[in-house]
């Protein structure tokens, strides 16, 4: 098995293909290979002191924004993608990977057939993955804001009503769909929700829709 991944998979050209996907880029840098990702946050600290001031003890960066600046800065994409290419030619660090990126996609398929179940006429279309990784950071702020005690809310669970208090109605589904897709650059309730003694919520809505408007 480990030969016939190294002679048809492990080619260096086909991993760096793999890592210019923002979903791979994720895959890499969600759970593993801190030091590489630690790498790309101090350059993007440098690079913007003021507008990461607020985050100076956080020890990560949200991983949606560290995905779009390496899609605006190859010079630091390719960097690391060229120390991952190397890490992941061991079968053992590619089955991994690999096993992340098919964690995703079920998260997708998930998302699509929540859409399917209770809301029919919608269709998922083409996510933009770094927007997904903004969206549940948004779900896990208004169900923080609503005072619900979920540990891990899904963006399938919310679609299929799962969450008594915190029911979308079609309008408000719609709209996070648009804004998956790139149709739509703003998630709902971005202004009008009260997050008042939430600073960290409203922070990071608010860095969200900024970063989203520079597109």
């Amino acid at each position: 098995m480990n030969v016939g991944i190294n002679t048809r998979i492990l080619a260096p050209e086909r991993i760096d293909a793999m890592l210019r996907q923002p979903s791979g880029l994720i895959a890499l840098l969600e759970h593993d290979h801190g030091d590489l990702r630690r790498q790309v946050e101090e350059r993007m600290r440098r690079e913007n002191e003021e507008y990461y001031r607020d985050q100076l003890n956080q020890p990560d960066l949200p991983l949606h924004e560290i995905v779009w600046y390496l899609r605006d800065h190859e010079d630091a994409a390719g960097a690391l993608r060229a120390a991952a290419v190397e890490r992941l030619r061991s079968p053992e660090a590619f089955l991994h990977f690999t096993n992340t990126l098919d964690k995703q996609l079920q998260k997708l398929q998930d998302i699509e057939e929540a859409l399917n179940d209770t809301h029919p006429g919608l269709r998922l279309g083409s996510i933009d993955i770094g927007r997904l990784r903004g969206t549940e950071q948004w779900l896990r702020d208004q169900c923080r804001e609503r005072g619900l005690t979920i540990a891990d809310p899904t963006l399938s669970d919310w679609l299929s009503g799962r969450y008594t208090d915190f029911q979308p109605d079609k309008a408000k589904i719609q709209s996070v769909m648009q804004f998956l897709t790139g149709r739509e650059n703003a998630l709902p309730e971005e202004a009008s929700f009260d997050t008042s003694g939430v600073p960290e919520g409203d922070r990071l809505r608010a860095r969200l829709n900024q970063r989203i408007r520079e597109e």
